[in-house]
């Protein structure tokens, strides 16, 4: 159907005057809207997929998860992140968390989250990776530039330029919040930090970390 729908633009552009394409040049045309169309078609199935999903999945060797979110308390309007990144076998190799203080919505949260977490990754020598959270918003504003006139609008551009000259990312991925429960634990409990306090752990990792860790691992042999 895409073969026929070119070849008939292309001779509507010739009978208009245009320069006709030779064969080589609509094959490749027809087989990039081809693949383009395949991987919607995948995308679709793996948010589906995605969407029964109930607990923390491992990701393939070779390609650390990184999980972040972000808190945000309205009476205080403090704000909070906290962000995981595990191996293929579910052992942490690094987290962190840290309050922000003040700021204008739960999205400005979500989005230092995800910056920190990529900036810890990058700072470890980690460069393959897949990125989860549980923010609609968060997912779209990484995906696109609808949402870069927001306050977080700078934020969200610095965070695809990171992606874009630091990382080879093979999902982001939008997941319901018990598949992102560590990383909301991580920035929940921040909120009673002092503002401006973070910690980055790579080695020693606190053991509230490793409890959170084991409990998604146990959820995951449970389901499977």
């Amino acid at each position: 159907m895409l073969l026929i729908w070119k070849w008939w633009d292309v001779r509507h552009k010739v009978n208009a005057g245009e320069m006709q394409q030779s064969c080589h040049e609509v094959a490749h045309v027809v087989a990039a809207m081809t693949s383009d169309l395949q991987k919607e078609e995948k995308g679709e199935r793996d948010r589906n997929c995605i969407n029964t999903r109930r607990c923390w999945s491992l990701p393939p060797p070779d390609w650390p998860k990184v999980n972040f979110d972000g808190a945000f308390c309205k009476e205080s309007k403090f704000g909070s992140w906290g962000f995981i990144i595990r191996d293929y076998m579910g052992a942490p190799i690094l987290a962190g968390a840290g309050c922000i203080g003040p700021v204008q919505d739960a999205l400005r949260s979500e989005a230092v989250a995800c910056l920190k977490a990529l900036e810890a990754a990058d700072l470890h020598g980690i460069s393959r990776i897949i990125l989860e959270t549980d923010a609609n918003q968060m997912d779209e504003a990484i995906r696109t530039t609808k949402r870069d006139l927001a306050p977080s609008g700078n934020l969200f551009r610095d965070i695809r330029e990171l992606l874009y000259e630091r990382f080879l990312c093979l999902h982001l991925v939008h997941v319901p919040r018990v598949c992102n429960s560590s990383a909301h634990e991580l920035a929940k409990i921040s909120r009673s930090r002092v503002p401006g306090q973070s910690y980055v752990w790579t080695d020693s990792l606190p053991v509230s970390v490793h409890d959170m860790v084991a409990s998604d691992l146990a959820e995951l042999r449970f389901i499977y």
